[in-house]
């Protein structure tokens, strides 16, 4: 029964199901409302069948990696996997479907890219950077769906949270890669550093920053989220954004260099959820 739980992997469930009261916050402030519980164990159910579909692909490299994982030490078969999984994921988005309808598409979306990533990740490049980036914004998008439907005004405030959560990671994630550049190499991996080079992933890196930097200033502008709070907050987030940029053009590009960068987007991008939490108060 253990290796159910084990390789459900529920610490990262937990930290993915805690986006979605966040978001609902940003989304409706304090009045969370009944339907954010049953959100979050969605997102928790989803997250968890993405985990289980991961191991079943992977069962072959962790038998040599990572043997006492639960399917290759033979705690749990491959066919009781897929069982587990297809029935968390049918489970998470049937919970979602007692939300509302926004939110049933969402949870399905989100499942089918889940699956998508585990069997194919490895080989997707970019795409599966923007899958693992999109997904994350989807999770905070999501909690303010789950309250917030009907509410435009709330939904165009999380979905820029959303929008600047998916480009700041996928900034995270081409900076990741090439941290991991060793290593993947090794696996025969086709992230964007190991089969365009380090500098190309740098540059799509940047890129994303950037847009993350100009969109944290679109609330502003549009006028929905003008408190000193939140430029305040904000400006803080963006500031390590640009650092994190500019961490990588200084000196020789190398896994240490891109492990500080990718550490500095990952405290600027808790900044700037900060300044969306506070910019409405």
């Amino acid at each position: 029964m253990w290796a159910f739980a084990e390789v459900l992997r529920p610490a990262n469930c937990f930290m993915a199901a805690a986006a979605v009261p966040l978001g609902a916050a940003v989304a409706s402030g304090s009045d969370l409302g009944p339907d954010v519980l049953p959100a979050a164990a969605t997102v928790f159910l989803i997250c968890g069948a993405g985990n289980v579909v991961n191991d079943y692909y992977d069962r072959d490299i962790d038998a040599v990696n990572a043997p006492e994982r639960p399917i290759p030490s033979g705690r749990l078969s491959p066919q009781g996997a897929q069982a587990y999984a297809i029935i968390l994921f049918l489970a998470g988005v049937g919970l979602a479907a007692t939300i509302n309808t926004l939110a049933l598409s969402i949870a399905t979306l989100a499942a089918v890219l889940l699956a998508a990533y585990a069997h194919s990740g490895k080989r997707m490049g970019i795409w599966g950077n923007l899958i693992v980036s999109l997904l994350v914004g989807l999770t905070i998008v999501y909690g303010g769906v789950a309250v917030a439907a009907d509410n435009t005004t709330a939904l165009r405030r999380v979905g820029v949270l959303g929008m600047c959560a998916m480009l700041a990671n996928l900034g995270r994630e081409l900076v990741k890669d090439i941290e991991d550049l060793e290593g993947d190499l090794t696996k025969d991996a086709r992230s964007v550093p190991a089969v365009h080079g380090p500098e190309h992933a740098r540059t799509l890196a940047t890129i994303a920053l950037s847009a993350a930097i100009v969109l944290g200033f679109l609330p502003v502008y549009l006028g929905f989220l003008t408190s000193t709070y939140y430029i305040v907050a904000i400006l803080i987030a963006d500031a390590l954004f640009a650092a994190a940029a500019a961490q990588l053009f200084q000196g020789e590009l190398t896994s240490d260099s891109a492990g500080r960068s990718q550490r500095i987007i990952k405290f600027g991008m808790f900044c700037a959820l900060i300044a969306f939490l506070v910019g409405n108060r």
